[in-house]
């Protein structure tokens, strides 16, 4: 408490207001669910920063390490100021930044694990989705079997949230990897999927979307006749996704 003597009155004031992590705490500064294990809030929040930054730490040195026996150049930014960890030359390519991201294991719709990869970043403590020109290449690594990947963005500029590493087999780094071959090889599987019988929208279809609205149809009888969501109509609209063909 600070104090101030003005006109013979004296009054006071506290020097700081309460922080954010005190609020709602015991008297004994933890959380009441975390009194019994001894753990305050301050040390379960710096722990679990020091815990993913550790980890990101080691997938960034097992990608530099993969790079050096793949005979790769590789510098790393003086300054983290971009959405990419390294930018790298292969043999004949030019450089290109390189988003290196720890995988992680997640439940999936029938309880099984299954391997995925965060394709958010963070903004004002917010995720949001990458931007066109924020890296070139996404590179997964898995730390438990130390596989890598290497993917193009234009892979993961459609998704929201996460990717699953199940179908990314195309673009696991070994020995006689090359990206060429494996987006040539992944176009053609993305191309047979979306022109499955049972897929909902396909390029023609977005093609269409497009020249319709064009002509002044309505969204709302774009969403009727191709049986979409809005939102996926507008997305296509904006040119956000459906943007190029395999």
């Amino acid at each position: 408490m600070a104090s101030l003597e003005c006109g013979g009155s004296k009054r006071t004031w506290p020097t700081a207001l309460p922080s954010r992590a005190s609020r709602g705490r015991s008297s004994a500064g933890t959380d009441p669910l975390e009194a019994k294990r001894g753990r305050s809030i301050e040390t379960m929040h710096v722990s679990r920063r020091r815990s993913t930054l550790a980890t990101g730490a080691v997938s960034e040195a097992t990608f530099l390490l993969r790079c050096m026996e793949m005979g790769w150049d590789i510098c790393s930014p003086a300054i983290q100021v971009k959405h990419y960890d390294f930018v790298i030359r292969r043999p004949g390519q030019p450089w290109e930044t390189v988003q290196v991201k720890t995988a992680y294991q997640e439940a999936g719709w029938s309880g099984t694990q299954r391997l995925a990869v965060s394709v958010r970043k963070r903004v004002g403590g917010k995720g949001k989705r990458y931007s066109n020109g924020d890296f070139d290449l996404l590179c997964p690594v898995d730390l438990q079997t130390n596989r890598i990947w290497l993917i193009p963005f234009w892979c993961v500029s459609e998704l929201a949230s996460n990717l699953s590493m199940r179908g990314c087999d195309p673009f696991l780094l070994k020995n006689g990897f090359s990206l060429t071959d494996a987006t040539d090889k992944h176009r053609a599987m993305l191309k047979a999927k979306r022109t499955h019988p049972n897929a909902r929208t396909t390029f023609e279809d977005a093609e269409l979307i497009r020249r319709a609205h064009a002509d002044g149809e309505s969204r709302k009888s774009i969403c009727a006749r191709f049986k979409m969501g809005q939102t996926n109509v507008s997305r296509i609209l904006r040119g956000e996704s459906w943007t190029e063909s395999p």
